[in-house]
């Protein structure tokens, strides 16, 4: 078995079993593959979207992009689709975890529409949207949830992934505070690839086991959310 090094500071505790999310990462860990996609001829998971009779299809398609498009991060990063979030229905389209740190992703469709984007000010077609707002205070629940069950401090950033303004997305200026990003769908894998490393494999791994159990978000028994690799876009 090959033995995980892991880099300590005064501030990590001294319990072998703790997660700083500052561990080395061992070759092992970092190139084992831990999901498998599917034939490309097949069609993803019915359950990838769990609501999806309730969303208009061109929502779930785009959703469905932007989880193909996260499916080619690698094999050091964890994806998962359509988490719940709380009790009132609420879910988060994309959770990813990696290397680059925690990031929730909520993808924004709006086909031939005109999208202008200022710090927290986010237009389609001359109408403020709460979009970067709601962004971040999604990432800050999800970051005291994550923190809560894995047992020490996980930082979550909101990536805002906007599909359908093809030549009529304006980007002034990202949200000041860092905690927001708004980018074009091909943007956002090397958004994320960009980003220097703050998470060793064996905190991604730990953040990964909370994240994926339902308990993790809510009471009760709930449906249909999915960790399901989907097939990568030609």
């Amino acid at each position: 078995m090959t033995q995980i090094a892991e880099h300590r500071n005064r501030l990590e505790p001294d319990d072998p079993r703790a997660y700083s999310g500052r561990h080395a990462r061992s070759d092992a860990a970092a190139t084992e593959p831990r999901h498998t996609s599917p034939d490309p001829g097949e069609p993803p998971p019915r359950h990838l979207f769990a609501e999806c009779e309730a969303t208009p299809v061109r929502t779930v398609a785009a959703r469905l992009e932007i989880a193909r498009r996260l499916a080619t991060l690698g094999a050091q990063w964890r994806l998962l689709h359509s988490v719940p979030l709380g009790p009132d229905g609420g879910r988060i389209d994309h959770l990813v975890i990696g290397p680059s740190g925690v990031f929730t992703i909520n993808t924004k469709h709006h086909p031939g529409a005109k999208i202008w984007v200022r710090g927290e000010t986010f237009k389609v077609d001359d109408e403020i949207r709460p979009y970067v707002g709601d962004s971040r205070a999604e990432a800050a629940s999800v970051a005291r949830v994550l923190s809560t069950r894995a047992g020490f401090d996980v930082e979550v950033g909101a990536l805002i992934a906007v599909i359908g303004a093809p030549g009529a997305f304006t980007l002034k200026a990202q949200a000041t505070d860092g905690r927001v990003n708004v980018l074009t769908r091909k943007e956002v894998v090397p958004h994320l690839w960009s980003l220097p490393e703050v998470l060793g494999a064996p905190s991604v791994e730990r953040i990964h086991d909370v994240a994926r159990d339902i308990a993790t978000w809510q009471s009760g028994t709930v449906d249909g959310w999915s960790e399901v690799a989907v097939a990568q876009p030609a």
